[in-house]
C-alpha cells in the first residue's frame, strides 16, 4: 500500500510540467531570434558588399542623357577615337556649366578635334609617353590621327590645358589635310582658357556592369569594340527571262560562287551562292546588325548616351545601347531610341532619306488575282528560262504586301489637316485600281499609275509634309549592278520587300523623260540591305530638302546581342567614364575674372542647339 504523499511533495509534482514547458519555450524563442538575427547578419553584409545606391531589381529599363551635344562626322579618316573623346569632354563640359550657372540650357561649344588630335600626336611621340601609347594600328607613332584610344586621356596630364574651340581650327574630311591647323601656334597655347583635369577613370566589360555605370554616373561613357563583316549569300541560279537581280549575274565571273547553305535551299532550290562579304553593318535605318558569324575587320569608338530594354530591331533583336556615331550613316534622335517619339514626328528631325522603308510610293499598279506565284510556277517548268516569262509581273503576295504599304501611308495622309485634296487624290487612284482589278479578274501589270508623281503639289506635300523622297536615281557606276538610265529615264517608287535571307527587291515605275505615257516596271532584286543605300539615292532636289538635322541626330542602337556574342568572339569590348573637373576659366561668362586669356575662339564658337517638340503624334495638329 503506498504511503500518501506530503503537501509539499504534491506541490512539487504539480509545477514540474509548467517549469519544463516555460523552459522549452524560452529556448524555441531563443534559436528562432538567433535565426533572425544571423539572417538579418548577413542581408547588412551583403548590403555592404554591394556600394551602389540602386538594386538591380529595381533600375529602369531605359534611360538616356536629356541633351547630347550633335553628333561629329569623321569623314573619310580613321579618327572615331579622338571624335568620341572630344564629344565626351564636350558633353561634360557643358553639363558642368549648366550646373554651375555658366551656360543655360540650349547652349554648347564644339571643340576642335582637328586641333586636340595633333595635340595627341605630339604628346604621344614624347619618350616618355611612347609605352602608353604603343599599340597596334595606332596612329600617333607613326606621325597620324589614323587609329588611337580615347583612354589615353587618362595617362597624358599634358593635355588638359590644350582643348581649344572648334573655330579655331575646323575639321578637315581627309587625310591629307590632317595638319591642316594654321591657328594653332605657342602663342594660342599660352592664352588658351579652357582647361581641365580627368581626375579618374571607371572601365566595365559586361552589358550589366556598362548600365549600372550609367545610371550611377548619369552621363555618356566611351566605347571601344571589334567591328564585323556581313556575309550575304545570294541565290545564282535564278532564272527568269527579264528579272535584273543585282548580283547574281557576276556568279559566272567570280570565284565567290560557293554552295548555298542550308537555309537557301530550304527557301529556293538553288545549289550555287555568290557569296558577298560586306563591312557595312549598319542598316540604313540606324540600326547595328550582324547576320552571320562575326569576323573582325577593325575597331571603332563612339558615345554610349543611353539604353533601351524594349527595344526590338527589325532583326528581332531586343534591348540594346544607344550610341552616338561619327559615321554619315542612318541614324535617328535619342527621342526616338527611347519610342518617345512616333515615325511620323522623327521623319520631321530625322527623314533618313536614304532608308528605302522611308520612301514614299507615288506610283501603283493593278494587283495580280489568281496567278501562281514564281517559285510555284518554276517548279512547275523545272525552271526552263524559256517556259516562263514574268515580264515584270509581280506575284500576288508580293503586290499585296506593297498595297499594305500604299494603305498606310494614306492612312498618315488623312492625318494631316489641309492635306484633304491630296490624301483624295491618292485614295481614289488606289480605289480605281482595286475595281479596274475585280473588273478584269486577270493581270494587268503593265497599267502602271504615275499621276501622283507627275503632279508638283502632291509631291511637295509629300517631301515637306510626309518628309518621304519620291523619286530616285541609281548610284551604282556606269549602272553595272542596276542596269537603270538616269539619262533617258525616270525612277518613282512603288514599293520594296525582303526575304529572310535579308535581301531586298525594289520595285520603281521607269518613265520616259520624252514621253511620260511610256511606263514600265523597272525591278532590281536580291540586294543585301545594307547595300541599298549604295545603288540608289533620293534625286538630289530631295535629298536636300530632306537631310537629316544636325544638331538632333546622329545617334545609333546596337542590340545587346551584338556585343555578347559578336565583339565578344573577337576579344573584348569596353565602355569608360571620365571624371573630369572644369576650371571657371574655360567658360565665357567668366571671362572678365580672367583677363590674361585670349577668350575670342571660344565667344566665336560657343551657340546653341535646336530641341524639338511635339504634341501627340501627328507633327502638324495642335491638341483642342
Amino acid at each position: 500500500m503506498e504511503e500518501p504523499l506530503l503537501p509539499q511533495e504534491k506541490k512539487r509534482t504539480f509545477l514540474n510540467p509548467c517549469i519544463h514547458f516555460t523552459q522549452l519555450f524560452l529556448i524555441c524563442v531563443s534559436i528562432i531570434l538567433g535565426i533572425i538575427l544571423t539572417i538579418f547578419a548577413s542581408l547588412k553584409l551583403n548590403t555592404k558588399e554591394k556600394p551602389t545606391s540602386f538594386s538591380y531589381d529595381l533600375q529602369p529599363f531605359k534611360w538616356a542623357v536629356d541633351m547630347s551635344i550633335p553628333h561629329k562626322d569623321q569623314a573619310h579618316r580613321g579618327t572615331c577615337w579622338a571624335q568620341a573623346l572630344v564629344g565626351s569632354l564636350e558633353h561634360s563640359y557643358r553639363e558642368n556649366g549648366i550646373k554651375r550657372g555658366f551656360l543655360v540650357k540650349d547652349e554648347y561649344v564644339p571643340f576642335s578635334v582637328q586641333a586636340f588630335g595633333l595635340e595627341i600626336v605630339k604628346e604621344c611621340q614624347k619618350p616618355e609617353n611612347m609605352k602608353i601609347c604603343e599599340e597596334v594600328g595606332a596612329g600617333p607613332l607613326r606621325n597620324t590621327t589614323q587609329g588611337g584610344e580615347s583612354a589615353w586621356i587618362f595617362y597624358l596630364p599634358n593635355l588638359y590645358t590644350k582643348l581649344y574651340p572648334e573655330s579655331l581650327c575646323a575639321y578637315k574630311p581627309t587625310v591629307k589635310e590632317e595638319w591642316d591647323c594654321p591657328n594653332l601656334n605657342e602663342s594660342t597655347k599660352g592664352t588658351n582658357p579652357v582647361r581641365f583635369t580627368v581626375r579618374a577613370m571607371d572601365t566595365t566589360y559586361s552589358v550589366e556592369d556598362t548600365k549600372q555605370l550609367l545610371l550611377k554616373k548619369k552621363e555618356p561613357l566611351l566605347i571601344s569594340t571589334a567591328l564585323p563583316s556581313n556575309v550575304f549569300y545570294i541565290p545564282c541560279n535564278v532564272g527568269a527571262k527579264g528579272e535584273n537581280d543585282a548580283y547574281s549575274k557576276f556568279c559566272e565571273t567570280t570565284t565567290d560562287r560557293v554552295p548555298c547553305p542550308y537555309y537557301i535551299n530550304k527557301v529556293r532550290n538553288d545549289d550555287q551562292c555568290l557569296k558577298m562579304e560586306e563591312e557595312d553593318f549598319i542598316s540604313p535605318d540606324g540600326e547595328w546588325t550582324s547576320f552571320s558569324p562575326f569576323v573582325s575587320v577593325g575597331g571603332h569608338e563612339m558615345k554610349i548616351v543611353g539604353f533601351n530594354d524594349e527595344w526590338v530591331t527589325h532583326d528581332g533583336k531586343k534591348g540594346g545601347f544607344i550610341l552616338e556615331n561619327s559615321w554619315a550613316t542612318g541614324s535617328h534622335s535619342i527621342a526616338f531610341w527611347m519610342q518617345k517619339r512616333s515615325a511620323w514626328n522623327e521623319r520631321m528631325v530625322c527623314p533618313n532619306s536614304m532608308d528605302f522603308q522611308n520612301w514614299f510610293a507615288c506610283a501603283s499598279m493593278d494587283e495580280e488575282e489568281g496567278g501562281e506565284t514564281y517559285e510555284n510556277e518554276n517548279r512547275k517548268t523545272n525552271g526552263k528560262d524559256d517556259s516562263f516569262e514574268r515580264n515584270w509581273k509581280l506575284n500576288r503576295n508580293t503586290v499585296s504586301s506593297i498595297k499594305k504599304l500604299q494603305r498606310k501611308q494614306l492612312n498618315e495622309m488623312r492625318k494631316h489637316p489641309h492635306a484633304n485634296d491630296i490624301a483624295n487624290m491618292y485614295a481614289k487612284r488606289l480605289i480605281h485600281h482595286r475595281q479596274h482589278m475585280n473588273a478584269n479578274n486577270k493581270t494587268n501589270t503593265d497599267k502602271i499609275d504615275i499621276s501622283m508623281c507627275l503632279d508638283a503639289n502632291s509631291m511637295d506635300h509629300v517631301i515637306d509634309v510626309m518628309r518621304q523622297p519620291t523619286e530616285f536615281e541609281c548610284t551604282d557606276t556606269g549602272a553595272e549592278i542596276t542596269g537603270c538610265d538616269n539619262g533617258k529615264k525616270r525612277y518613282f517608287f512603288i514599293g520594296n520587300t525582303i526575304d529572310k535571307n535579308h535581301l531586298v527587291n525594289l520595285y520603281f515605275a521607269s518613265v520616259s523623260r520624252e514621253d511620260t505615257k511610256q511606263v514600265e516596271m523597272f525591278s532590281v532584286n536580291g540586294i543585301p540591305v545594307t547595300q541599298v543605300e549604295k545603288l540608289f539615292h533620293p534625286i538630289k532636289e530631295q535629298s536636300k530638302r530632306l537631310a537629316n538635322e544636325v544638331d538632333n541626330c546622329g545617334y545609333n542602337m546596337m542590340p545587346y546581342s551584338f556585343l555578347d556574342v559578336g565583339a565578344r568572339r573577337c576579344g573584348t569590348w569596353e565602355s569608360n567614364y571620365l571624371e573630369v573637373e572644369w576650371e571657371d576659366s574655360s567658360y565665357l561668362a567668366n571671362k572678365k575674372s580672367y583677363p590674361q586669356y585670349d577668350y575670342s575662339w571660344l565667344e566665336k564658337s560657343q551657340t546653341k542647339q535646336k530641341e524639338w517638340q511635339f504634341e501627340g503624334p501627328f507633327p502638324f495638329t495642335e491638341p483642342e
